[in-house]
């Protein structure tokens, strides 16, 4: 069965006729990968995945579905508070005009850092939305941080200690720059019964709070997709 990503990517008839036209390149580009994944993918077979068909090779269907979605549903690079060109007319269209609302979007987006997990550096991504407070997803805060009474502690290292988190807000593609704030307080995290996945932390100076914003406010609908270059989902904590 196609992902929902995919069946998303499929219905969409604007953005399909691009992926159409370009389909021949695109296979021809990824051919090296599906080669050495010994991939048996052929034109005729990619065609019929574009068309929102199953194929009867789960392998080949897989492959042909990523192809599909790494234009139809980008991922793009960020670097400098801001993000690469995407490749189709279609995303241009639609990222461009609202690149300035996005920029400001990406700047309140870090990647979470740990300190003292015994496998993890990082482990995905928190946004800003509020005045010392962000939001991850609920799996991502369970790494380093669990129940204790009405409250939320950090988890304990196995390393000594308990461990930390901090988030880099300028965690971009090959800058080399650097903006951390330290995770001071888990304030709350959704329990798995419930749909949320949200956790909320607190914890930065106002010296060097980042913006506050949601990532989807003021990003007109079908642009929000692909405004996730350096998100995640959701969860509540606290800085300083």
């Amino acid at each position: 069965m196609p992902s929902r990503s995919f069946a998303a990517v499929v219905s969409d008839p604007e953005l399909m006729a691009e992926v159409r036209d370009r389909s021949k390149k695109t296979l021809t580009t990824h051919r090296p990968v599906l080669d050495a994944n010994e991939v048996a993918l052929a034109a005729a077979e990619f065609r019929t995945v574009v068309e929102g068909h199953a194929l009867p090779d789960a392998a080949a269907q897989a492959y042909g579905e990523a192809i599909v979605l790494l234009n139809g549903r980008p991922s793009l690079l960020v670097r400098d508070d801001s993000f690469e060109e995407p490749e189709f007319e279609y995303w241009k269209s639609r990222l461009n005009p609202n690149r300035a609302v996005l920029e400001s979007t990406l700047r309140s987006v870090g990647r979470v850092e740990l300190t003292g997990h015994s496998t993890y550096e990082w482990v995905g991504t928190a946004w800003v939305i509020g005045e010392r407070l962000v939001v991850t997803n609920r799996h991502v805060a369970n790494i380093f941080a669990q129940q204790q009474g009405q409250g939320f502690v950090f988890r304990p290292s196995p390393l000594g200690g308990a461990m930390t988190a901090r988030i880099d807000f300028k965690e971009e593609y090959q800058t080399g720059a650097v903006k951390e704030v330290s995770v001071t307080r888990v304030l709350y995290v959704a329990p798995a019964a419930l749909s949320s996945s949200r956790t909320a932390m607190s914890g930065w100076p106002r010296a060097v709070a980042p913006p506050t914003r949601s990532p989807s406010s003021g990003i007109p609908r079908g642009t929000r997709a692909t405004a996730r270059t350096r998100c995640g989902t959701s969860s509540a904590t606290s800085t300083t």
